[in-house]
């Protein structure tokens, strides 16, 4: 930008006086203040309430599983653990898999899993 001449300094202070400044009202403050407490977000939990309930009732339903889980002579459970044992065995025989590429599978599986999560939150947030 341009410096301004003497001159057009002289007229744009002069300028400047005659116009005088502007004062705020009286409740200029209490109403910024007032705003101001209106627009404030109010903070909400990152997990709520169900979902604490949801989580903790797997936790505990994972946790009677173990404890009450029948022991090797069942048949009913020793025969289903052996189905899925042979149909796993059956279906990746001879399939090696390396460590990098078992890495990689597993880290894809996790963010495939929270992106839903992540696109959830995003749009939550650009609506408020």
């Amino acid at each position: 930008m341009e410096k301004l001449s003497k001159e057009q300094e002289k007229v744009l202070k002069t300028a400047l006086d005659q116009v005088g400044l502007e004062k705020p009202s009286q409740d200029f403050l209490s109403n910024v203040m007032n705003t101001i407490e209106i627009q404030q977000k109010v903070a909400s939990p990152l997990v709520s309430r169900k979902g604490w309930l949801l989580i903790s009732l797997v936790f505990i339903l994972s946790l009677s599983l173990l404890v009450f889980y029948p022991e090797e002579g069942s048949s009913f459970f020793d025969m289903v653990f052996s189905y899925r044992v042979a149909l796993t065995e059956n279906l990746f025989q001879g399939l090696k898999i390396s460590k990098t590429l078992a890495m990689g599978i597993s880290l894809l599986g996790l963010f495939l899993l929270q992106l839903p999560l992540l696109i959830k939150m995003t749009s939550r947030e650009r609506t408020l």
